[in-house]
Protein backbone atom coordinates (compact mmCIF):
# COMPACT_ATOMS: atom_id res chain seq x y z
CA UNK A 1 0.00 0.00 0.00
CA UNK A 2 1.77 3.09 -1.01
CA UNK A 3 1.73 6.24 1.22
CA UNK A 4 -0.01 8.90 -0.83
CA UNK A 5 -2.61 6.26 -1.69
CA UNK A 6 -3.35 5.89 2.34
CA UNK A 7 -3.38 9.50 3.12
CA UNK A 8 -6.28 9.46 0.12
CA UNK A 9 -7.97 6.98 1.75
CA UNK A 10 -8.15 9.18 4.77
CA UNK A 11 -9.61 12.36 3.69
CA UNK A 12 -6.14 13.92 4.47
CA UNK A 13 -5.28 17.38 2.82
CA UNK A 14 -1.38 18.60 1.58
CA UNK A 15 -0.79 21.94 2.79
CA UNK A 16 2.50 24.02 3.17
CA UNK A 17 2.63 27.17 5.36
CA UNK A 18 5.05 28.95 7.46
CA UNK A 19 3.92 27.80 10.78
CA UNK A 20 4.06 31.06 13.21
CA UNK A 21 2.42 29.38 16.71
CA UNK A 22 0.61 31.69 19.18
CA UNK A 23 1.46 30.07 22.02
CA UNK A 24 4.39 28.67 23.47
CA UNK A 25 5.77 25.07 21.86
CA UNK A 26 5.25 21.81 23.68
CA UNK A 27 8.32 19.83 23.40
CA UNK A 28 7.85 15.74 23.53
CA UNK A 29 10.44 14.38 26.10
CA UNK A 30 14.12 14.48 25.00
CA UNK A 31 16.25 11.27 23.69
CA UNK A 32 19.86 11.95 24.89
CA UNK A 33 21.68 10.20 22.16
CA UNK A 34 20.49 10.22 18.32
CA UNK A 35 21.19 7.54 15.76
CA UNK A 36 21.90 8.92 12.59
CA UNK A 37 19.17 8.38 10.47
CA UNK A 38 18.77 7.92 6.55
CA UNK A 39 17.02 10.34 4.26
CA UNK A 40 13.50 9.83 3.70
CA UNK A 41 13.25 8.18 0.93
CA UNK A 42 9.31 7.84 -0.86
CA UNK A 43 9.64 3.92 -1.82
CA UNK A 44 11.31 3.15 2.00
CA UNK A 45 8.33 5.54 3.39
CA UNK A 46 5.76 3.71 1.99
CA UNK A 47 6.53 0.43 2.34
CA UNK A 48 6.54 1.24 6.19
CA UNK A 49 2.93 2.01 5.68
CA UNK A 50 0.89 -1.22 6.45
CA UNK A 51 -3.10 -1.54 6.05
CA UNK A 52 -3.05 -3.71 9.23
CA UNK A 53 -1.08 -1.38 11.40
CA UNK A 54 -4.91 0.75 11.07
CA UNK A 55 -7.33 -1.71 12.75
CA UNK A 56 -6.05 -1.65 16.13
CA UNK A 57 -6.17 1.83 15.71
CA UNK A 58 -9.46 1.97 14.51
CA UNK A 59 -10.66 -0.04 17.53
CA UNK A 60 -9.27 1.94 20.11
CA UNK A 61 -10.41 5.14 18.32
CA UNK A 62 -14.27 3.26 18.90
CA UNK A 63 -13.63 2.79 22.01
CA UNK A 64 -12.70 6.60 22.85
CA UNK A 65 -16.17 7.20 20.93
CA UNK A 66 -17.96 5.49 23.10
CA UNK A 67 -17.11 7.71 25.87
CA UNK A 68 -19.79 9.73 24.92
CA UNK A 69 -22.41 7.03 25.50
CA UNK A 70 -24.04 8.54 28.67
CA UNK A 71 -24.41 12.06 27.66
CA UNK A 72 -25.72 11.25 23.60
CA UNK A 73 -26.82 7.47 24.12
CA UNK A 74 -24.39 6.45 21.34
CA UNK A 75 -21.27 6.51 20.36
CA UNK A 76 -19.54 9.77 19.28
CA UNK A 77 -16.78 11.85 18.81
CA UNK A 78 -18.87 14.99 18.18
CA UNK A 79 -16.83 17.76 19.41
CA UNK A 80 -17.19 19.36 22.85
CA UNK A 81 -18.27 15.53 23.75
CA UNK A 82 -16.11 13.63 25.98
CA UNK A 83 -15.44 11.17 22.58
CA UNK A 84 -13.51 14.10 21.48
CA UNK A 85 -11.72 15.16 24.25
CA UNK A 86 -10.48 11.58 24.57
CA UNK A 87 -9.63 11.58 20.74
CA UNK A 88 -7.69 14.60 21.44
CA UNK A 89 -5.40 13.09 24.00
CA UNK A 90 -5.16 10.00 22.34
CA UNK A 91 -3.42 11.76 19.84
CA UNK A 92 -1.18 13.85 22.09
CA UNK A 93 -0.39 10.39 23.94
CA UNK A 94 0.64 9.19 20.98
CA UNK A 95 2.56 11.64 19.67
CA UNK A 96 4.59 12.10 22.75
CA UNK A 97 6.15 8.39 22.40
CA UNK A 98 7.69 9.72 19.84
CA UNK A 99 10.52 11.33 21.91
CA UNK A 100 11.78 14.63 20.34
CA UNK A 101 11.17 13.93 16.52
CA UNK A 102 8.43 16.62 16.34
CA UNK A 103 7.44 19.61 18.33
CA UNK A 104 3.72 19.30 19.54
CA UNK A 105 1.83 22.23 19.76
CA UNK A 106 -2.27 23.09 20.51
CA UNK A 107 -3.94 25.77 18.84
CA UNK A 108 -7.65 26.37 20.81
CA UNK A 109 -10.39 28.44 19.66
CA UNK A 110 -14.09 28.55 20.16
CA UNK A 111 -17.18 26.87 17.90
CA UNK A 112 -20.10 27.24 18.21
CA UNK A 113 -22.02 24.00 17.78
CA UNK A 114 -25.91 22.99 17.65
CA UNK A 115 -26.96 19.79 19.37
CA UNK A 116 -30.70 18.35 18.10
CA UNK A 117 -31.46 15.62 20.04
CA UNK A 118 -35.36 15.46 19.09
CA UNK A 119 -37.22 16.42 16.27
CA UNK A 120 -40.90 15.99 14.43
CA UNK A 121 -42.24 17.51 11.60
CA UNK A 122 -45.95 17.11 10.50
CA UNK A 123 -47.52 18.40 7.55
CA UNK A 124 -51.54 17.52 7.52
CA UNK A 125 -51.73 13.82 8.08
CA UNK A 126 -47.65 12.66 7.08
CA UNK A 127 -44.80 12.54 8.85
CA UNK A 128 -42.18 13.18 6.11
CA UNK A 129 -38.57 11.05 6.51
CA UNK A 130 -37.05 13.54 4.73
CA UNK A 131 -37.78 15.87 6.85
CA UNK A 132 -34.32 16.85 9.02
CA UNK A 133 -33.32 19.84 11.69
CA UNK A 134 -31.07 22.40 9.96
CA UNK A 135 -27.47 22.68 11.70
CA UNK A 136 -27.29 25.50 13.91
CA UNK A 137 -31.34 25.47 14.69
CA UNK A 138 -32.87 27.04 17.33
CA UNK A 139 -35.04 24.79 19.28
CA UNK A 140 -39.24 25.44 18.85
CA UNK A 141 -40.38 27.82 21.61
CA UNK A 142 -39.99 26.30 25.19
CA UNK A 143 -38.98 23.24 23.19
CA UNK A 144 -42.09 22.30 22.82
CA UNK A 145 -44.40 21.65 19.48
CA UNK A 146 -45.53 24.67 17.82
CA UNK A 147 -48.38 24.35 15.33
CA UNK A 148 -50.25 26.35 12.86
CA UNK A 149 -51.07 26.81 8.97
CA UNK A 150 -48.33 26.19 6.55
CA UNK A 151 -47.78 29.58 4.68
CA UNK A 152 -46.24 29.47 1.12
CA UNK A 153 -43.65 32.18 0.85
CA UNK A 154 -43.07 34.26 -2.40
CA UNK A 155 -40.41 33.56 -4.64
CA UNK A 156 -37.19 32.08 -2.96
CA UNK A 157 -37.88 34.04 0.49
CA UNK A 158 -35.14 36.32 0.42
CA UNK A 159 -36.67 39.57 0.53
CA UNK A 160 -38.89 40.90 3.37
CA UNK A 161 -41.36 41.44 0.99
CA UNK A 162 -41.58 37.87 -0.05
CA UNK A 163 -43.27 36.82 3.07
CA UNK A 164 -47.13 37.31 3.37
CA UNK A 165 -48.97 38.83 6.56
CA UNK A 166 -50.20 35.29 7.09
CA UNK A 167 -46.95 33.96 7.62
CA UNK A 168 -47.16 35.43 11.85
CA UNK A 169 -48.04 33.11 14.08
CA UNK A 170 -47.98 30.29 11.80
CA UNK A 171 -45.18 28.47 9.72
CA UNK A 172 -43.13 29.38 6.68
CA UNK A 173 -43.00 27.02 3.52
CA UNK A 174 -40.05 28.34 1.72
CA UNK A 175 -37.96 27.46 -1.42
CA UNK A 176 -34.16 26.97 -1.38
CA UNK A 177 -31.80 29.25 -3.71
CA UNK A 178 -30.52 33.01 -3.63
CA UNK A 179 -29.59 33.23 -0.43
CA UNK A 180 -28.36 31.20 2.36
CA UNK A 181 -30.57 29.33 4.68
CA UNK A 182 -30.17 31.37 7.85
CA UNK A 183 -31.05 34.10 5.66
CA UNK A 184 -34.47 32.93 5.53
CA UNK A 185 -34.78 31.17 9.07
CA UNK A 186 -33.85 34.81 10.19
CA UNK A 187 -36.76 36.86 7.96
CA UNK A 188 -39.28 33.72 8.54
CA UNK A 189 -38.33 35.16 12.14
CA UNK A 190 -38.81 38.54 11.70
CA UNK A 191 -42.54 37.86 9.47
CA UNK A 192 -43.52 36.00 13.41
CA UNK A 193 -43.69 32.53 11.87
CA UNK A 194 -42.91 30.01 14.54
CA UNK A 195 -41.10 27.86 12.62
CA UNK A 196 -39.71 27.56 8.99
CA UNK A 197 -39.38 24.41 6.76
CA UNK A 198 -36.56 24.80 3.42
CA UNK A 199 -37.47 22.89 1.00
CA UNK A 200 -35.60 21.64 -1.88
CA UNK A 201 -35.03 22.88 -5.42
CA UNK A 202 -34.49 19.90 -7.16
CA UNK A 203 -34.72 16.16 -6.69
CA UNK A 204 -33.41 15.16 -2.94
CA UNK A 205 -33.42 15.94 0.30
CA UNK A 206 -31.88 18.67 1.47
CA UNK A 207 -29.24 19.71 4.96
CA UNK A 208 -27.65 22.71 5.72
CA UNK A 209 -26.47 25.05 8.43
CA UNK A 210 -28.36 28.42 9.80
CA UNK A 211 -25.00 29.98 9.97
CA UNK A 212 -23.98 32.15 13.03
CA UNK A 213 -26.86 32.20 15.28
CA UNK A 214 -28.94 35.42 15.08
CA UNK A 215 -31.67 36.90 17.75
CA UNK A 216 -34.93 35.85 14.45
CA UNK A 217 -33.86 32.27 13.74
CA UNK A 218 -36.49 30.47 13.96
CA UNK A 219 -36.63 26.43 14.41
CA UNK A 220 -35.96 24.98 10.74
CA UNK A 221 -36.38 21.76 8.85
CA UNK A 222 -35.13 20.68 5.79
CA UNK A 223 -37.22 18.79 3.35
CA UNK A 224 -36.82 17.02 -0.10
CA UNK A 225 -38.70 18.08 -3.15
CA UNK A 226 -40.18 14.77 -3.68
CA UNK A 227 -41.80 15.48 0.11
CA UNK A 228 -42.70 18.74 -0.60
CA UNK A 229 -44.39 18.38 -4.20
CA UNK A 230 -47.86 17.28 -2.91
CA UNK A 231 -47.82 19.83 -0.47
CA UNK A 232 -47.11 22.75 -2.71
CA UNK A 233 -49.96 21.13 -4.91
CA UNK A 234 -52.85 21.58 -1.89
CA UNK A 235 -51.12 25.06 -0.66
CA UNK A 236 -50.97 26.40 -4.54
CA UNK A 237 -54.72 25.60 -5.04
CA UNK A 238 -55.75 26.98 -1.89
CA UNK A 239 -55.97 24.44 -0.11
CA UNK A 240 -55.13 24.53 4.42
CA UNK A 241 -52.51 22.30 5.27
CA UNK A 242 -51.72 22.45 9.23
CA UNK A 243 -48.57 22.09 10.16
CA UNK A 244 -46.60 20.85 13.83
CA UNK A 245 -42.86 21.46 14.65
CA UNK A 246 -41.28 20.17 16.99
CA UNK A 247 -36.99 20.82 17.48
CA UNK A 248 -35.14 20.51 20.98
CA UNK A 249 -32.12 21.72 19.90
CA UNK A 250 -29.22 23.39 21.78
CA UNK A 251 -26.74 26.20 20.34
CA UNK A 252 -23.58 26.78 22.25
CA UNK A 253 -19.79 27.68 22.21
CA UNK A 254 -17.29 25.40 23.14
CA UNK A 255 -13.97 25.66 23.21
CA UNK A 256 -12.00 22.98 21.30
CA UNK A 257 -8.14 22.46 19.98
CA UNK A 258 -6.35 21.66 17.15
CA UNK A 259 -3.08 19.61 17.55
CA UNK A 260 0.23 20.56 15.38
CA UNK A 261 2.98 18.25 15.46
CA UNK A 262 6.27 19.61 13.46
CA UNK A 263 9.30 17.70 13.07
CA UNK A 264 12.52 19.53 14.83
CA UNK A 265 14.53 18.25 11.98
CA UNK A 266 14.57 20.06 8.46
CA UNK A 267 14.33 23.17 6.87
CA UNK A 268 11.98 25.54 9.23
CA UNK A 269 10.97 27.83 6.69
CA UNK A 270 9.97 25.55 4.24
CA UNK A 271 7.31 22.52 5.47
CA UNK A 272 5.42 19.56 4.13
CA UNK A 273 2.12 19.99 5.27
CA UNK A 274 -0.30 16.45 5.95
CA UNK A 275 -3.82 16.80 7.88
CA UNK A 276 -7.08 15.35 8.78
CA UNK A 277 -9.64 16.12 11.07
CA UNK A 278 -10.07 14.85 14.63
CA UNK A 279 -13.98 14.95 15.28
CA UNK A 280 -17.13 13.56 13.81
CA UNK A 281 -20.67 14.39 13.44
CA UNK A 282 -23.00 14.16 16.59
CA UNK A 283 -24.78 11.31 15.26
CA UNK A 284 -21.90 8.26 15.11
CA UNK A 285 -18.42 7.87 16.03
CA UNK A 286 -17.07 8.63 12.65
CA UNK A 287 -14.61 5.63 12.25
CA UNK A 288 -14.70 6.26 8.32
CA UNK A 289 -15.02 9.97 7.87
CA UNK A 290 -12.46 11.13 9.36
CA UNK A 291 -11.46 8.43 12.26
CA UNK A 292 -9.45 6.56 8.85
CA UNK A 293 -7.87 10.42 8.71
CA UNK A 294 -6.90 10.92 11.88
CA UNK A 295 -4.89 7.49 12.02
CA UNK A 296 -3.89 8.00 8.44
CA UNK A 297 -1.70 11.14 9.60
CA UNK A 298 -0.87 9.47 12.42
CA UNK A 299 0.72 6.57 11.19
CA UNK A 300 2.38 8.81 8.57
CA UNK A 301 3.95 10.91 11.25
CA UNK A 302 5.03 7.38 13.48
CA UNK A 303 6.63 5.83 10.47
CA UNK A 304 8.78 9.24 9.35
CA UNK A 305 10.20 9.29 12.89
CA UNK A 306 12.82 6.55 10.95
CA UNK A 307 13.77 9.13 8.55
CA UNK A 308 15.47 12.57 8.49
CA UNK A 309 14.15 15.29 6.59
CA UNK A 310 15.72 17.91 4.53
CA UNK A 311 12.24 19.99 5.06
CA UNK A 312 10.36 19.78 8.00
CA UNK A 313 7.12 18.37 7.94
CA UNK A 314 4.04 19.27 9.46
CA UNK A 315 0.83 17.01 10.90
CA UNK A 316 -2.32 18.82 11.81
CA UNK A 317 -5.64 17.40 13.45
CA UNK A 318 -8.16 19.68 12.92
CA UNK A 319 -10.76 19.99 15.20
CA UNK A 320 -14.45 21.13 14.37
CA UNK A 321 -14.54 20.09 10.85
CA UNK A 322 -18.08 18.71 10.86
CA UNK A 323 -18.88 22.18 12.20
CA UNK A 324 -17.99 23.53 8.08
CA UNK A 325 -14.15 23.38 8.42
CA UNK A 326 -13.71 25.93 11.65
CA UNK A 327 -10.40 24.34 12.32
CA UNK A 328 -8.68 24.47 9.42
CA UNK A 329 -10.18 27.90 8.83
CA UNK A 330 -8.66 29.25 12.42
CA UNK A 331 -5.18 28.17 11.33
CA UNK A 332 -4.99 29.48 7.97
CA UNK A 333 -6.81 32.60 9.21
CA UNK A 334 -3.89 33.24 11.62
CA UNK A 335 -1.38 32.12 8.90
CA UNK A 336 0.63 34.45 6.60
CA UNK A 337 -2.30 33.64 3.65
CA UNK A 338 0.05 34.12 0.98
CA UNK A 339 1.74 30.85 1.29
CA UNK A 340 -1.54 29.16 0.97
CA UNK A 341 -1.59 29.52 -2.98
CA UNK A 342 1.96 29.04 -3.48
CA UNK A 343 1.25 25.80 -1.98
CA UNK A 344 -1.89 24.71 -4.02
CA UNK A 345 -0.19 25.57 -7.05
CA UNK A 346 2.93 24.19 -6.33
CA UNK A 347 1.44 20.93 -5.83
CA UNK A 348 -1.32 19.85 -8.69
CA UNK A 349 -0.29 16.56 -9.35
CA UNK A 350 -1.00 15.44 -5.42
CA UNK A 351 -3.61 17.51 -4.65
CA UNK A 352 -7.29 16.81 -6.49
CA UNK A 353 -10.07 17.36 -4.40
CA UNK A 354 -12.37 20.89 -4.19
CA UNK A 355 -10.16 24.03 -3.41
CA UNK A 356 -12.01 26.25 -1.79
CA UNK A 357 -10.89 29.86 -0.21
CA UNK A 358 -7.64 29.13 -0.47
CA UNK A 359 -7.49 25.31 1.59
CA UNK A 360 -7.85 22.09 0.21
CA UNK A 361 -11.45 21.06 0.91
CA UNK A 362 -11.88 17.25 1.77
CA UNK A 363 -8.98 16.58 -0.94
CA UNK A 364 -7.85 13.91 -1.95
CA UNK A 365 -3.68 12.93 -2.40
CA UNK A 366 -2.97 11.34 -5.48
CA UNK A 367 0.12 8.67 -6.32
CA UNK A 368 2.94 10.64 -7.83
CA UNK A 369 5.18 8.80 -9.97
CA UNK A 370 8.23 11.57 -9.22
CA UNK A 371 8.64 10.80 -5.54
CA UNK A 372 7.04 12.07 -2.52
CA UNK A 373 7.36 15.28 -1.86
CA UNK A 374 8.53 14.46 1.83
CA UNK A 375 11.83 12.87 -0.13
CA UNK A 376 12.55 16.48 -1.97
CA UNK A 377 16.29 16.83 -2.04
CA UNK A 378 16.44 19.81 -0.02
CA UNK A 379 14.83 22.09 -2.91
CA UNK A 380 13.05 25.20 -1.73
CA UNK A 381 9.54 25.45 -2.74
CA UNK A 382 9.14 29.13 -4.26
CA UNK A 383 5.79 31.18 -4.91
CA UNK A 384 4.72 30.59 -8.05
CA UNK A 385 3.10 34.52 -8.62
Amino acid sequence: MRFLSLVALGGAAALQLPFVENREPQTAPGIDSKPKLPLVDTEALQDLIEVDNFLPRAVELYEIAKLSEDEYNHPTRFIGSAGHLGTLDYITAELAKLGDYYTVSNQSFSATVGKVWEKRLVLGNDVPESATAMDLTPATKDKEPVSGDLVLVANNGCDPGDYPKAVKGNIAFISRGTCAFGAKSELAGKAGAVAAVVYNSEAGPIQGSLGDPLPDHVATFGLSLEDAQPVLEKLRSGETVEATAYINADVLNVTTTNIIAQTTGGDQDNCMMIGGHSDSVLEGPGINDDGSGTLTVLEVAVQLTKFSVNNCVRFAWWSAEEEGLLGSNYYRNTRKTRFASRLLRRLPRQVSGAVSGGEAEGSHVQDHAEGSPLANSGRRWEAVE
